[in-house]
């Protein structure tokens, strides 16, 4: 657990953030977040009144020169074909020419696409679909 209170009310705004450790393995990982007024929040299946959310944790590693900063499509999924879009910010001090993008579907096999002549300005964001 890293963050825990029992003064919060119902209603309420909490924000809260942590630090990857350095030395973490660069992976995939799940972070689940339990908001829960007044039950167990260890056990999401005991909760007293609230929620939880599972996200995706990318380790990356600290000489990456670019990052996925957002999904921005789809606003909901649908049943049958999705267009997906995400933004990247680069993250190196020289333009990109390049993008590889990874992702999996309902625990299926890995996919790798590449993108090819590009230019991202350092510090600027690229979308893509």
């Amino acid at each position: 657990m890293v963050w825990s209170s029992g003064t919060t009310t119902a209603s309420s705004i909490v924000s809260g953030s942590f630090s990857i450790p350095s030395g973490q393995s660069t992976g995939v990982y799940r972070v689940r977040v339990v908001g829960d007024l007044g039950g167990s929040g260890a056990n999401p299946c005991a909760l007293g009144f609230g929620e939880v959310e599972d996200y995706t944790l990318i380790v990356t590693s600290s000489t990456m020169d670019g990052q996925a900063v957002i999904n921005t499509l789809p606003v909901k999924y649908v049943m049958g074909n999705n267009t997906i879009a995400m933004r990247m910010a680069n993250l190196g001090t020289s333009a990109m020419t390049s993008l590889k993008i990874g992702y999996r579907l309902n625990n299926g096999t890995p996919v790798v696409q590449y993108l090819t002549g590009l230019s991202v300005a350092a510090g600027s964001l690229y979308t893509a679909t």
